[in-house]
């Protein structure tokens, strides 16, 4: 019997010659049969030699002769003291365990004889009390001896495989070794100089042991550009070893560099892993942070086994601003505001980030963060103990009033991208019909950095063109202009203008909507884009000036809609647009209120952020509201100047700018991050290996942003 036969596990494992291990039986002779199966019945601690055994056996049996034949007219007091010591002394461990060390921890003996960590326990019981005993849960240690013993066969028959090379060679083969590129375990190996490259094997009659040689490349960068792209283990791993081939490292005769997807994971894992634990020392000044339920994959024991399954979970992704810094993401136990605001905070101090230089927050404009009570923005204030500057997205309050004159206009919507109305049903099919004659309707559009947009942004930006110069080039009227979908109202815009230009007789509110988008929607959508916190306020007041040509049944819709989402028309807000404004006298008013907000400032931690009422008659954005009526506070985000610094700037220097942290005023960074969180979730299982993922492809992006030719690498 091999050496391998000899590891069974402890339960229900049946041997094909003489079943499973078992222990004697008490009231029978045992056979052959049972005497191989309790030899079998064994821990896989390392024992004496055979002979040592024998002789142990055999000290042991005289003992038991010499009491046992002992002459009865001498078994006196002392006779029944041993007989006493001796049943005392047979109740111990027949202990043939090759290590003999009091302490196992600080055991001493060479490598052959030491005990595995896992079975000391269970030696140190069975010499003790011995209330342990063999049963199943020794199946993963046994399949791990298992595995090793058929590694040192494998090893074993490669060494034998190399010697005969060795016989066969006459002469040494000496390359040169390049650093990093094998262990030290990897010498002395005579092959042919064609076989292995940038390697040396010398043929050397002393060394006692030939190494084998193993392929230990680090592979960093292809494990990068796997995250990037979303690579399987298994089909990257392939493609790597061809490019081996062609280049002529990977051989039949030399099979060393091959990359298999155990080597290309392993690989990966480490570059998570070095990646998560780099520390980011910059204190967050701005938390911007987004939400969405995924389909996420996890792990589920069934019948002892682990099983992939796909459960839907909310994470919320975190941005660190300026930079878009991506720090990870959040899964809270629910979508209520309470447990969301927990979830960000505990992520925040778990990995050890400073929320003392936290200044300003940034989210969408859904209830649940902006709540005046039991919003996550208000709770947040209330657990750090000071209000923060709210940057809510104008992205988002920009698509709203679109949206509502939408459904106003053509019906509500059914299902996540279907529409009741006739445009609605038009829209989802507008792609296929012909450019016709349109006529030109006007559109000031800002310049903008079309690299820095995405294909559907493009299109907007492109049709809107189309459309104010009665051009439509051809490769525009055949490019997609995006799915349908409810929560992306900017392909709903493109769809609309792609219908418009290939309708000869457009209906009046197909007409209204185009008007809308070209005058409001999409100026106002590209002006916000490239602008920061310090124009939001301009931004609420030039939305409002330029819809201002709607009928009064259509401002009926559309206003109200402004008025809820126009938190950049708070005072905090308003003065910090103000402060950065190119008039100086509007800077000194700025700077005047400021102070004597801060001077009748009040003494409660926490202020109610609430929308004022505006005038959609305003002829300037800096009289936006009713500064007399309404409760003014001063900007969180100047909170470090104090009265007299400001009394300074306001007496001697009143032309001065204060200089202003350029933060953004959308979350699209955010959002790109829950979509890099969303098709993570579906990748790799855990929260950790997630953030490993995501980082890993946005350093690979932040590297080389794209590889379309040679002149874009970078390394």
């Amino acid at each position: 019997m091999s050496f391998l036969k000899t590891f069974h596990t402890r339960q229900d494992t049946e041997c094909p010659l003489v079943r499973s291990p078992a222990d004697l039986k008490n009231n029978v002779l045992p056979t052959e049969e049972d005497v191989l199966r309790c030899f079998l019945w064994k821990a896989s601690i390392p024992i004496v030699t055979h002979k040592r055994v024998l002789q142990l056996v055999k000290i042991q049996h005289d003992r038991y002769s010499k009491l046992l034949w002992y002459p009865k007219v001498k078994r006196n007091e002392n006779y029944v003291l041993k007989v006493k010591s001796y049943k005392a002394e047979n109740k111990k461990l027949f202990d043939i365990s090759a290590c003999k060390c009091k302490n196992l921890e600080e055991c001493r003996c060479s490598k052959e004889k030491k005990v595995p960590i896992n079975e000391r326990p269970f030696l140190i019981d069975q010499r003790s009390s011995r209330k342990m005993v063999m049963t199943g849960v020794d199946a993963k240690e046994t399949t791990k001896l298992i595995n090793k013993t058929r590694r040192l066969e494998k090893m074993q028959q490669r060494k034998e495989l190399y010697k005969k090379v060795c016989s066969e060679n006459d002469t040494k083969v000496t390359l040169d070794i390049k650093p990093n590129i094998f262990s030290k375990r990897t010498t002395n190996i005579p092959v042919s100089s064609s076989h292995y490259l940038d390697t040396t094997y010398e043929q050397t009659s002393t060394s006692k042991e030939l190494a084998i040689p193993r392929n230990t490349i680090k592979l960093p960068t292809l494990a990068k550009v796997c995250d990037r792209y979303g690579l399987s283990d298994r089909s990257a791993a392939a493609v790597a070893t061809a490019v081996l081939q062609d280049v002529g490292i990977v051989t039949k005769e030399s099979s060393v560099q091959i990359i298999d997807k155990n080597k290309l994971r392993r690989a990966r894992e480490h570059l998570r892993t070095k990646i998560i634990n780099l520390v980011d020392c910059e204190p967050i000044t701005a938390l911007y942070f987004d939400g969405r339920k995924d389909k996420t994959l996890s792990l589920e024991k069934i019948d002892g086994k682990s099983r992939r399954r796909t459960v839907t979970e909310e994470h919320i992704s975190l941005v660190q601003e300026p930079g878009s810094v991506y720090l990870g993401h959040t899964i809270p136990s629910s979508g209520s505001a309470k447990n969301l605001c927990q979830s960000i905070v505990d992520f925040l101090q778990e990995n050890n980030h400073d929320l003392s230089s936290l200044l300003a927050v940034g989210s969408d404009g859904t209830v649940v963060n902006t709540g005046l009570k039991n919003g996550v923005i208000t709770l947040l204030e209330y657990k750090l103990g000071r209000p923060l500057q709210r940057f809510i997205c104008q992205l988002h309050a920009n698509e709203l009033p679109l949206r509502h004159l939408f459904l106003h206009l053509d019906g509500q919507t059914t299902g996540p991208s279907a529409f009741v109305g006739v445009l609605g049903q038009l829209v989802a099919r507008c792609e296929n019909l012909p450019v016709v004659q349109y006529e030109v309707i006007g559109c000031k559009l800002p310049k903008v950095q079309c690299s820095d947009l995405s294909t559907d942004q493009k299109y907007l930006y492109k049709i809107c063109r189309a459309i104010s110069t009665g051009q439509c080039s051809v490769d525009l009227a055949n490019q997609n202009p995006g799915k349908l979908s409810h929560s992306r109202w900017l392909t709903l815009a493109n769809r609309l203008l792609r219908l418009y230009i290939s309708t000869k007789e457009p209906s009046s509110n197909l007409k209204e909507l185009t008007n809308f988008i070209l005058k409001v929607y999409a100026p106002m959508w590209f002006l916000i884009k490239n602008n920061s916190c310090t124009n939001g306020a301009k931004h609420v007041w030039q939305t409002i000036k330029q819809s201002l040509y709607l009928r009064d049944d259509l401002k009926a819709i559309i206003d109200p809609v402004i008025q809820r989402n126009s938190f950049f028309a708070h005072p905090e807000n308003l003065l910090l647009c103000m402060l950065s404004d190119s008039r100086p006298h509007i800077r000194e008013l700025a700077m005047r209120r400021i102070l004597n907000a801060k001077k009748r400032e009040s003494s409660e931690k926490n202020r109610v952020f609430k929308i004022p009422e505006m005038k959609f008659d305003a002829d300037d954005y800096t009289t936006l509201i009713d500064w007399q009526n309404n409760d003014i506070t001063p900007p969180p985000l100047l909170q470090h100047l104090e009265l007299g610094e400001l009394e300074n700037i306001i007496k001697e220097t009143p032309n001065k700018v204060i200089q202003i942290t350029s933060y953004p005023c959308h979350t699209q960074a955010v959002e790109r991050c829950v979509k890099l969180v969303t098709e993570a979730s579906l990748s790799v299982v855990g929260s950790k290996k997630r953030d490993g993922f995501i980082k890993a492809r946005l350093d690979s992006r932040k590297l080389m942003p794209q590889f379309e030719s040679k002149k874009d690498f970078t390394q």
